[in-house]
């Protein structure tokens, strides 16, 4: 123990030798103080007096201090008063010291740090105070303050990277915004002028609201890193849980820093200081709660309301503060983080995450010799260093000049994207609700997740019906790109391959075809596979972290999830993928542990798929509930097996054979030199390439029996070629040199030239076809006038290859709130029978059924009419034919409206004829609270609620709060209600729709939180 004399006093120095007192905070210190204690001691300039303040220690803290200073110099207090009234209590207690030095119990520094921050303080008289550098306790190595800073968002900026290690980078003496107040030499006439600590923070950012004052007073502050100190930041790590037990850190960091906000930002910048600070505070909240750690997203809220509670007497403060104003606020500026850095910082994290950790965004500084070459020579020379930012910025060049037809203003038509609705909010609230009216003729069948995910990005798009359609068929390919660019990196390990069988997958036939035609599902696919890929490995990989691998069933959960919603065909592979995984992993040679961990692992992706699909998962097992890819045109059968293999079919968006013979021989080229050295890996990806392949063949000769794209199964076979491409590049090097030159030199470089030249056929192919881009409007204009003052529905018809398909819209066409929203099978079934007869010829009363199901128009597309459908047609007796110039039109004699009133008379001639009669009157019932409730108020005489859908048991309705029992006219739904009452007509099931959706949100956010904070990852350190 180091002693200090018990009658120690400020020696009376000469002028030019200033007094210093060290003022010591202790707080359950016992296991520290000894340390700071003797390290003072040591001092090569010693303190003229050291008093400690004891803060209601209970664990011999006040023992230790009175043994080793003396009862006179050890101030008590009976209860934890915080560090800002501790430090009040000392510097009080020497009113005749020149300085002061503050210091935390958990500090040790070096020997010479008060010499060297005295001659820094004296040797400018501008100063108020300095702060030393400080390092970790436990390795003195790692940085862990040298000053600090705000941003504008009230994030605090230590300049420093995490873990960041001393290497003398830091050393010149700079003036900071803030010094950290563990270890402070200050002016004690400039503390006590300015009012000190502000004695209302206890702990946190007391040095930050100091400093600040201090600067706004017209004095300077200095970080002085020739001093330096080991700290052990004990409150913060919670090695010391009794100061922040009953609040917690979170709450002193957050409450303090809008605090020190309030009271120092200048004029009129605190209003947007203040919102800022809370909506990024917000957004934090929000990240804690999806990471799990809802004690400091609960934290965080009691912070503002602790600052709302408070705010008359911060504002009483910030009057003292302007009141000892000497410099004008924007003096200030240059002491304050910018938000250019950050953002640099922050995207260079990203872009190393997504192309595993060796991309740098800043440019190095040219040398004499590089900026004498020519400018082709540097931009080589750039391109072999970045090749990820060279291809990045060439797919982006070439991407917008291809992209310069769809760019223009206006509705993009193009495959299965349809105009969005003016808000994005309408497709989130038709997902919620149990009633969906999307689809025109309204369901109760589940829809897809995916109806919500395209509602979500349209918000997040702010509401932008330009801009969401666009992003989908655009901005998928770069995403496409940076998802398989950090995809292949366990295959090859450096930049080169990666950007090649990056480039070879998005660019493939395949995925052009996709994008270019609009195919929704196949789009979303080709940017979740990589993904999946990725994060299946890393579940089953023996070399993956617990913390990588339960991040892993994360990533696939969500990847899964994406591609089956957008494309539920893709439940198939997802499932034999997963089944083959846990064949293989119940199999290997490995520990017990190892593989009962594997197998968790993935049964967690598959329940957790599910979940997160539920309730629509629940249905994918039947086939019958896959919509199909295009509703009124599907591709036929023309083109050979051999094309289909080769990824070059005659299909429409494919670039022909030439293009898919590059991404073959990509593949053969990574099998041939991967092979040896891979051979499980390799004969796999040459599996799943090939069972691609056969699948697409298959689905083509189905036709439209298949109800999916026969491209889907060529993204597999495009995902695995390029993976071997990636294996092969890494691979090819090594193996041609243990070789002569030979043939194997000759098979690479005619592989390599095709995979660039099919590679570059495609680019071609793109540039001078474009997008099968529909132009027309599916309705005439005279359709879409009506439907702006009246509900009807719109059938479709097309004739593709002897086949009819039909296809349902509301009045004002497709829209994208329908995509994702399967048929009515009973619809289905009836407008199956209905069109059947039609086209047959069979029942020329067959069209009057459509009337009683509230459409209004039968239209054929020009491209769509064959002589048979339109004799069909023709001979209708209910169709009356409208004249128009391109296709065909036909108005139905008599349409009911989605819900209407009418008599029993009325019902009663529609039971006997099965179609309307030309004079029946149903009065329309306007739809309340989204669609899903209909209220009216019946007449002196009885009437019938009729409702046009076939979905009888979905509804319910009551009259004056009596339920009235549900019938049915000619399959139809009606309700008889009696005279003078208000009947109230609602969809079945909200209540147990909600609670799916719950369900469904909980299943999303905990695997969200799961892949930000696995299991078994520590907490993250971000208390700064």
């Amino acid at each position: 123990m180091v002693a200090f004399p018990e009658g120690a006093t400020i020696s009376t120095a000469a002028p030019h030798q200033p007094t210093v007192a060290a003022v010591i905070v202790a707080t359950d210190g016992r296991a520290w103080l000894p340390d700071l204690l003797r390290a003072l001691a040591d001092q090569t300039r010693r303190p003229d007096l050291v008093v400690a303040v004891d803060n209601a220690s209970r664990d011999g803290s006040r023992d230790l201090l009175i043994d080793a200073l003396g009862p006179d110099r050890v101030i008590l207090a009976d209860v934890d008063v915080g560090f800002p009234q501790a430090v009040a209590m000392g510097v009080d207690a020497v009113p005749t010291a020149d300085h002061v030095l503050i210091l935390h119990d958990d500090l040790v520094p070096d020997p010479d740090m008060l010499e060297t921050l005295l001659d820094a303080l004296e040797a400018d008289p501008r100063l108020a105070l300095v702060g030393p550098k400080l390092v970790d306790h436990d390795d003195p190595e790692i940085l862990r303050s040298v000053g600090m800073t705000i941003d504008r968002f009230g994030r605090i900026d230590p300049g420093l990277e995490e873990g960041e290690r001393d290497q003398g980078q830091h050393d010149a003496i700079t003036r900071p915004l803030a010094v950290s107040s563990a270890a402070m030499l200050v002016r004690r006439h400039v503390f006590v002028g300015l009012g000190g600590f502000d004695r209302r923070f206890r702990l946190f950012r007391d040095d930050l609201d100091f400093c600040w004052r201090c600067w706004t007073a017209g004095w300077e502050v200095a970080a002085v890193p020739r001093a330096r100190a080991r700290h052990r930041r004990a409150a913060q790590s919670h090695a010391r849980p009794g100061q922040t037990a009953f609040k917690g850190p979170r709450f002193y960091l957050e409450r303090n820093t809008l605090a020190a906000i309030l009271k120092n930002v200048p004029g009129w910048r605190l209003p947007v200081a203040v919102v800022v600070f809370v909506l990024t505070a917000a957004v934090r909240a929000v990240w804690y709660l999806l990471t799990r750690r809802f004690a400091d997203a609960l934290q965080t809220v009691r912070g503002w309301g602790w600052n709302l509670r408070r705010l008359p007497g911060t504002m009483r403060r910030r009057r003292e503060v302007k009141s000892h104003r000497r410099v004008a606020p924007d003096t200030l500026n240059p002491l304050f983080s910018h938000l250019g850095p950050q953002l640099r910082q922050v995207v260079s994290g990203l872009l190393d995450q997504v192309v595993g950790g060796e991309l740098d965004v800043d440019d190095p500084v040219a040398t004499d010799d590089e900026a004498s070459r020519s400018v082709v020579a540097r931009a080589v020379r750039f391109g072999r260093r970045r090749p990820a930012v060279t291809v990045a910025v060439g797919m982006l060049v070439v991407g917008t000049i291809v992209s310069i037809p769809v760019l223009a203003p206006g509705v993009l038509r193009l495959g299965q994207v349809e105009p969005f609705p003016s808000s994005g909010l309408r497709t989130v609230e038709d997902y919620l609700s149990v009633w969906h009216d999307a689809g025109a003729a309204g369901t109760r069948s589940t829809p897809s997740p995916a109806q919500a995910v395209l509602g979500i990005l349209q918000i997040a798009l702010f509401n932008s019906e330009w801009l969401v359609s666009r992003a989908l068929v655009i901005g998928s390919v770069l995403l496409a790109w940076l998802v398989a660019l950090r995809a292949v990196a366990p295959l090859a390990p450096t930049r080169g391959p990666r950007v090649a069988a990056a480039t070879v997958y998005v660019l493939s036939p395949v995925s052009l075809a996709a994008v270019r035609t609009g195919r929704l599902g196949a789009i979303a696919t080709m940017v979740a596979l990589p993904a999946a890929a990725l994060a299946l490995h890393l579940v089953v990989s023996r070399r993956a972290e617990s913390v990588s691998a339960w991040r892993g069933v994360a990533g696939a959960i969500l990847a899964l999830a994406v591609s089956i919603a957008f494309e539920p065909a893709m439940v198939v592979p997802a499932v034999g993928v997963l089944v083959v995984l846990l064949l293989l992993v119940a199999t290997r040679r490995d520990g017990a542990d190892s593989r009962r961990g594997a197998v968790t692992r993935l049964l967690t992706v598959a329940l957790g798929t599910a979940a997160v699909l539920f309730p629509w998962s629940t249905g994918l097992l039947d086939v019958r509930a896959w919509w199909p890819t295009s509703t009124l045109v599907v591709d036929q059968a023309t083109s050979p097996t051999w094309a289909w293999l080769l990824q070059g079919p005659d299909q429409v968006g494919f670039a022909g054979p030439a293009a898919g013979i590059g991404v073959v021989a990509a593949g053969l080229f990574g099998l041939l030199f991967s092979l040896r050295r891979r051979p499980v890996l390799a004969t796999s990806l040459a599996l799943v390439a090939i069972a691609g392949g056969v699948g697409a063949v298959l689905l083509d000769g189905m036709g439209v029996q298949a109800r999916v794209w026969p491209g889907m199964p060529l993204l597999l076979a495009a995902a695995a070629l390029a993976g071997l491409f990636a294996m092969g590049l890494r691979s090819v090097g090594l193996v041609l040199a243990g070789h002569d030159f030979g043939w194997r030199q000759v098979v690479a470089s005619v592989l390599l030239v095709a995979t660039v030249a099919g590679v570059g056929v495609t680019t071609v192919d793109v540039l001078s076809d474009g997008w099968a881009r529909a132009d027309d409007e599916l309705l005439p204009a005279f359709v879409t006038q009506a439907g702006q003052e009246e509900e009807f529905r719109v059938l479709t018809l097309a004739d593709s290859g002897g086949r009819v398909n039909w296809d349902l819209v509301a009045e004002q066409g497709p829209t994208m709130v329908d995509w994702a929203v399967p048929f009515s099978p009973g619809l289905e079934a009836t407008l199956d029978a209905v069109v059947e007869a039609v086209v047959a010829q069979t029942d020329p009363a067959a069209a009057g059924r459509l009337g009683l199901l509230n459409i209004r128009y039968v239209i054929v597309p020009e491209s769509a009419r064959s002589e048979a459908l339109e004799q069909g047609l023709e001979r209708q007796f209910d169709l009356l034919s409208q004249p128009v110039a391109d296709g065909l039109v036909y108005r139905v004699a008599k349409d009911a409206p989605p819900v209407g009133v009418t008599s029993p008379d009325v019902v009663s001639r529609i039971t006997a004829t099965g179609a309307l009669p030309d004079d029946a009157v149903i009065e329309p019932v306007e739809g309340q609270d989204l669609g899903t409730r209909w209220v009216t108020r019946t007449g002196d005489e009885p009437a019938v609620v009729m409702v046009a859908t076939v979905e009888t048991g979905a509804w319910e309705a009551t009259a004056d709060g009596r339920p009235l029992p549900a019938q049915q006219v000619d399959g139809l739904l009606r309700f008889d209600a009696p005279p003078n009452t208000t009947v109230v007509l609602s969809p079945v099931g909200q209540g147990a729709r909600g609670t799916a959706l719950v369900l469904q949100l909980l299943a999303v956010l905990l695997t969200v939180s799961l892949l930000l904070r696995p299991p078994t990852a520590a907490v993250p350190e971000d208390l700064r």
